[in-house]
């Protein structure tokens, strides 16, 4: 009978923890989706800053060539202003953009991470 109870109750914690091994599924489940989200996030931005760049890059040429033209130029401070601000603002947007690329690999990392920890829980509950 002893044993009978016994069994009865390594029976009742086996489904226990197979509940919560499920439960922990599910959450792992909503953390890659979310992880999967993150990630395509880190791509629009990364690719957004790399066509921010060459924007950038192609600009400060473009300020080059017309810096060599200044002198022949009647009109040269007003068009260097004009290029000078279109460089601040094409700055400030890789600036941001670079921001944002750094925060979604940074929030990429805390849930591998966190994903990472979740597994060895559920491998360490599922091995107890």
């Amino acid at each position: 009978m002893a044993e009978a109870a016994a069994a009865s109750r390594n029976l009742s914690k086996l489904v226990a923890d197979i509940a919560t091994g499920e439960k922990r599924a599910v959450e792992f489940k909503g953390l890659e989706a979310t992880l999967t989200a993150k990630q395509a996030e880190f791509a629009t931005l990364s690719e957004n800053a790399t066509t921010t760049e060459a924007r950038l890059k192609q600009l400060t040429e473009q300020t080059k060539a017309l810096e060599a033209k200044l002198p022949t130029l009647t009109t040269s401070e007003e068009k260097l202003t004009k290029l000078t601000a279109e460089i601040s603002v094409a700055e400030a947007r890789v600036k941001e953009l670079v921001q944002r690329r750094n925060e979604a690999e940074k929030s990429e990392t805390e849930q591998k991470t966190k994903r990472s920890a979740e597994l060895q829980a559920l491998d360490q509950q599922l091995d107890a």
